[in-house]
């Protein structure tokens, strides 16, 4: 098809090429520089809900130290990851960039502990979820172009945001079915091998970069992590050559051999199932019987154990529960706050619908709003609504100082 995959091939014949795209809700002039899904990843970089990204928590809530990754270096990390396994297999690594940047921009603050409770408020009133939430943002809130509202991203963008993580047979989510009305997006099979791409880099990144911030952090030890599958050989062998150095520097190393497996298990895995599978265009890969990026049986079971690991030492140990708790209830304070009195929103959030007793309607404007917040934003709006009552508690367990220093 004639467009470049990596400087030394092109675009394999199941890859998404940007000249077979099926548009934009709304209509525009080709690019005569750039390519369509080029132009996506400009116009999600540019938005202000990725420059959000940067006070929006990862795993530490608005974390007080500078090497803790935030919402905005993980989803840079995963899109490094994408374009790199995309390039390697011969798909379009634009398409899977854009979809790794707009991955995540439906993340309410403080992380999944701000969007379990957004969904148990919204339980009530059509759901939250957070790819669901990524769709209304791009589609709707972002305001940077005088003819439409929205980013107006390609059909194929928006389809990976949509089932990156696979098909979505039964009760779509609130936005996707809007989305769907509009652009007719196959929500019940697989998507681009593109998006998958960009999933499964998720996986990659996240599992790494967490081991090393609870590291970091002292979630646990070294020599915890080591024994762990898939780690144990990347230390060992690390170890074996490396046995003088010190620690902080094996692990670095360790994780970063760790790394390096994972993206080439996925690269002889994939490559072999394509092969197999005889895949000849994009839609092959969309009707196809079950992911065609994927892991091996054994790195899928080591990564498994390794999630669990981080589940039971890192995402729920004991200090981090008071934190999720605590976050938890600002989101809660908030939600109350504005469903008792939607005057108390900005002005151009302001449901119409509140006015005539839709609280189904107003729920809806509030999740958006409140969704839209960085952590810092949320604390500030939380300080102003309760008089800074629970100030004290905020400062005593992240940061033990100021909140203005």
């Amino acid at each position: 098809n004639g467009e470049l995959g990596t400087p030394r091939s092109r675009l394999a014949e199941y890859a998404s090429a940007s000249s077979a795209s099926r548009g934009r809700l709304y209509e525009e002039p080709a690019d005569p520089r750039r390519s369509v899904y080029q132009r996506d990843c400009d116009r999600i970089v540019h938005s202000a809900a990725f420059r959000r990204l940067m006070h929006k928590t990862q795993v530490f809530i608005a974390p007080s130290r500078d090497h803790f990754r935030t919402r905005l270096t993980h989803t840079i990390e995963v899109a490094r990851v994408a374009r790199s396994l995309a390039e390697n297999l011969g798909l379009n690594p634009h398409l899977a960039e854009a979809v790794a940047l707009a991955h995540d921009l439906g993340h309410p603050p403080f992380g999944h502990a701000g969007e379990d409770k957004l969904k148990c408020l919204m339980k009530d009133y059509g759901g939250f979820e957070h790819n669901a939430q990524a769709i209304r943002i791009i589609t709707r809130f972002e305001q940077n172009y005088i003819d439409f509202k929205g980013l107006n991203l390609s059909w194929e963008t928006l389809e990976g945001i949509v089932k990156h993580n696979g098909p979505i047979d039964k009760n779509p989510p609130y936005a996707f079915r809007e989305l769907d009305a509009d652009m007719k997006m196959r929500l019940d099979t697989y998507g681009s091998a593109e998006a998958q791409v960009a999933a499964i880099s998720d996986d990659i990144a996240y599992n790494c970069h967490d081991l090393q911030d609870g590291l970091r952090a002292e979630c646990f030890k070294q020599s915890e992590i080591a024994s762990l599958p898939l780690v144990r050989d990347a230390f060992a062998e690390v170890i074996r050559t490396h046995e003088s150095k010190c620690t902080s520097e094996i692990a670095h190393a360790a994780l970063r051999k760790l790394f390096d497996r994972l993206v080439n298990d996925v690269l002889d895995t994939s490559g072999a199932i394509i092969e197999n599978a005889g895949l000849r265009r994009p839609d092959d890969v969309r009707e196809f019987s079950g992911p065609v990026i994927a892991f091996s049986c054994e790195v899928k079971s080591g990564l498994d154990e390794i999630r669990h690991f981080l589940f039971d030492r890192m995402y729920r140990s004991g200090s981090m529960e008071r934190v999720r708790e605590w976050a938890k209830g600002f989101i809660d304070d908030l939600f109350q706050y504005y469903m008792e009195d939607s005057d108390g929103l900005p002005e151009n959030w302001r449901p119409e619908e509140s006015k005539r007793g839709d609280n189904t309607a107003c729920a809806r404007c509030i999740a958006d709003y409140i969704s839209g917040m960085t952590d810092w934003y949320a604390i500030r709006k939380h300080n102003k609504i309760t008089k800074g009552k629970d100030r004290d508690r905020y400062l005593e367990l992240i940061y033990g100082g100021d909140l203005n220093s």
